[in-house]
């Protein structure tokens, strides 16, 4: 005789995805309508019907977990057909968010970048910590009329000219130790990720040939395409994905250049800052274009979007507005700069700073780890077998709806 499996409820966890921003999931009465409409469910064990019940039970193990939450792409493409207005893209992505506190550590820092009112506080640390860095490291902070490059003394006003009062190694050490930080976190959090979609699921490929197929996907955002009823999302997540790997791009060749050729050959081609018509300088400001232009797609996509399919919640507009700080902030810093206002270009230049060590800081905490664990979980996922496919055109999902209420 078969056994039952006793279910222990989380009620606890209930209330958190609950206070994470699926308040509707107790609307949901299980009638699939989500799992059928999804262009990407699998065929076998479509999400987020399962997903529903299960956080509806409180079965946070399971679901913390559950890489189909990771396959999810959040185009509410389910929300926007529910019936019962029960908002699956919503419960969805608050799964996420619980579940990127459960494989962060610390898991108090993964609460704090989740909750607005600890804003202030994520502002102030890396805020203190640049401005004791600049005033320990810097001579003009301590009186000095002069600051020395090398043998030379230089006046205020050349430093200011020069674009030399941060220091930049300082700047470099700060953010090489902040980066560093947030690997180790992303690689402690990734393992046990990794070790529990190993329980679930048996691998039946190897993952090099799944990650090389994922990552095909990922750069033409194929999955994205699949969405019927939000493709202003489409356009902007390229625009900020492929604005950040021009970004990252930029950075790279700055720092190869200044620490390897420059420093270490001596060959001193690489004194910053490049010329405008520099390619690597043209790269890094289509970058920032390209990352503004995307985040302005996907604000605009959030205030046009309905409220009663899809609410936008703090750790959504967290990681939106901070993006928007730090390309700004470098874009502007960077105009002033050429036009010669010392005073505003070091305010910028400061505030980005800022906003980029809590971006760097941050990211392994807040919505952008799905850059880790979604890759994660698609990887996985392929070299399981299974595929995201699309199988019932959304369109006539909702033709249908219409004529049988009529």
């Amino acid at each position: 005789m078969t056994q039952p499996n006793r279910i222990e409820p989380d009620l606890e966890f209930v209330r958190d995805v609950i206070g994470s921003g699926g308040d509707t999931l107790k609307k949901c009465f299980q009638c699939a309508t989500c799992s059928v409409v999804c262009q990407l469910a699998p065929a076998d064990e479509p999400f987020p019907r399962k997903e529903m019940i299960q956080a509806q039970w409180g079965l946070k193990d399971k679901l913390v977990s559950d890489p189909d939450i990771w396959l999810c792409h959040n185009c509410n493409d389910c929300s926007t057909y529910c019936p019962r207005g029960a908002k699956p893209g919503d419960v969805m992505n608050a799964l996420r968010k619980k579940s990127i506190e459960h494989y962060a550590f610390p898991q108090a820092i993964a609460k704090r970048v989740g909750d607005p009112k600890s804003l202030p506080l994520l502002i102030a640390i890396p805020a203190i910590l640049i401005a004791v860095i600049i005033g320990l490291t810097n001579r003009w902070w301590h009186g000095e009329a002069v600051y020395m490059d090398g043998d030379k003394a230089i006046n205020l006003d050349q430093v200011i000219k020069s674009w030399e009062m941060i220091p930049i190694w300082a700047v470099d050490v700060l953010f090489i130790l902040t980066g560093l930080f947030a690997v180790t976190v992303f690689a402690k959090g990734l393992l046990r990720f990794w070790g529990d979609l190993d329980a679930g699921r048996t691998r039946t490929i190897g993952v090099v040939q799944a990650a090389i197929d994922v990552v095909k996907d990922l750069a033409i955002h194929s999955n994205f395409k699949e969405c019927s009823t939000n493709q202003d999302r489409y356009l902007g997540h390229m625009g900020v994905f492929y604005g950040f790997v021009a970004l990252f791009a930029t950075t790279s060749c700055i720092v190869v250049g200044f620490y390897f050729i420059d420093l270490i050959l001596g060959i001193h081609v690489a004194k910053t800052p490049w010329a405008q018509w520099n390619p690597v300088k043209i790269m890094g400001n289509l970058g920032a274009i390209a990352l503004l232009a995307g985040c302005f797609l996907l604000i605009r996509s959030r205030l046009n979007q309905d409220e009663s399919e899809s609410a936008s919640s703090y750790y959504d507009w967290f990681l939106l507005g901070l993006v928007v700080v730090v390309g700004a902030t470098g874009f502007l810093a960077e105009i002033v700069r050429l036009m010669g206002i010392g005073f505003l270009y070091y305010l910028l230049y400061y505030v980005h700073l800022v906003s980029v060590w809590m971006l760097f800081a941050y990211t392994p905490f807040s919505k952008l780890a799905h850059l880790v664990y979604r890759t994660a979980a698609l990887i996985h996922n392929r070299a399981c077998g299974r595929e995201l496919l699309a199988k019932v055109p959304a369109v006539s999902v909702k033709e249908g709806q219409q004529a049988e209420a009529s």
